[in-house]
């Protein structure tokens, strides 16, 4: 129960520092977007009132557009230091999740999901072959793994315990 606890906490604080991320990169897009938009020109028609308009004209808007060009000085700085800081805060939730998730998740994904069973050893006879050693509730298990199967080699489970499960008066 508490590992599922934890679970959900990482995945939480997970889902948290990537929705921060989005809205962040969302606007940063959207703040640039509205920065670069202009007035669309006005349309005007030259119907008389009561005729059928004709084709619209497009008047230029007030101010002339005017091709972008590379900024310099103040903006150039402004934007170099928006960037620093706005990678900086990135790198900052990235790496403050990294430190929860090895916090409270570390061990989920370095053991099973499950409590009761444990790999206690593993040797490689090929690549594609190896024994482990499992431990199950009180049992100690030797399996042998290949591609195909998986074997019982040896059970390690003490005498005592066996006669006593499979006596039955």
């Amino acid at each position: 129960m508490a590992q599922s606890n934890a679970r959900r906490v990482t995945n939480l604080i997970l889902i948290g520092v990537m929705a921060t991320v989005v809205v962040i990169g969302f606007l940063l897009q959207t703040r640039s977007i509205e920065s670069r938009t202009k007035k669309p020109p006005a349309e005007v028609t030259t119907a008389a009132p009561g005729e059928e308009p004709a084709l619209p004209i497009q008047v230029p808007s007030e101010k002339p557009t005017q091709p972008t060009t590379f900024t310099t000085g103040k903006d150039l700085s402004s934007q170099l230091w928006k960037t620093v800081v706005y990678v900086g805060l990135i790198l900052a939730a990235i790496l403050v999740g990294a430190r929860i998730i090895k916090r409270y998740g570390g061990e989920r994904f370095k053991q099973a999901s499950s409590p009761d069973i444990r790999i206690l050893g593993r040797r490689y006879i090929s690549p594609k072959q190896s024994i482990v050693m499992v431990k199950v509730r009180h049992k100690e298990l030797l399996l042998g793994i290949t591609d195909h199967s998986i074997r019982l080699l040896y059970d390690f489970t003490p005498e005592e315990e066996e006669r006593n499960g499979t006596e039955f008066a």
